[in-house]
């Protein structure tokens, strides 16, 4: 009887396993002197995955909303074959300065030796929900280049 509640319980609450299809996004925190980002970019080229540096801010609600929802279906098989490498824009001015941060979320597609092949943000999604996020971020990771920012 015990066994019929606990079972009964699980499929009330909404219990549900894993789907299978839906991988965990990649995401690696960048954190200067501990992390070598250009070995670290070659390293997941060579493992198959596409790197994408991901700028943020901790204040930024726009950012906040994005990790939120990076938790989702959709977003988790867009980026399934890409590696998020995160880095915040008040804590890492180097790299911010390098790629021309100007506004986060930024979203930066780079090559083993570091060159822009697309720059991103936010803005070119209508709505911060994950049917509008999934298909862009989708095309970044899979299209050569993509609607790169004139410098």
């Amino acid at each position: 009887m015990k066994n019929y509640l606990a079972i009964g319980l699980l499929v009330l609450t909404g219990c549900q396993t894993p789907d299978a299809g839906v991988n965990t996004i990649d995401i690696v925190e960048y954190s200067a002197g501990k992390v070598d980002l250009p070995q670290l970019v070659s390293q997941k080229i060579r493992s198959g995955k596409t790197p994408i540096l991901y700028f943020y801010a901790d204040w930024c609600g726009p950012c906040r909303r994005y990790r939120e929802l990076l938790q989702g279906p959709a977003l988790q098989s867009a980026l399934s074959k890409a590696t998020l490498v995160k880095i915040n824009i008040d804590t890492d001015t180097v790299y911010s300065a390098l790629y021309g941060i100007d506004a986060v979320p930024t979203f930066v597609k780079i090559d083993s030796t570091g060159d822009v092949l697309a720059l991103i943000t936010s803005d070119r999604w209508e709505e911060d929900e994950p049917e509008a996020i999934a298909p862009v971020m989708r095309n970044l990771v899979e299209k050569q280049t993509y609607n790169i920012k004139a410098q």
